[in-house]
């Protein structure tokens, strides 16, 4: 994720983030299940999304980490 998204996702709510993920995570199971049927065009697409949930749980346990 480029900077200025990732100072966009600090500014979502936890229970924002948590929907984005659980988001993310149906495209990744999607997208693996496209994997296994037939051949996608950008390959990387999967490696991108599993990089983007990282992110967004490491901005949603630093959240929590603040707030307490």
């Amino acid at each position: 994720m480029k900077k200025n998204l990732i100072k966009e996702m600090f500014s979502k709510t936890k229970e924002e983030l948590k929907d984005l993920i659980k988001q993310e995570e149906e495209d990744i199971k999607k997208l693996f299940l496209y994997k296994s049927v037939k051949k996608p065009k950008n390959t990387r697409e999967i490696f991108m999304k599993r990089k983007k949930v990282a992110q967004l749980k490491t901005i949603l346990r630093e959240k929590e980490l603040i707030n307490g």
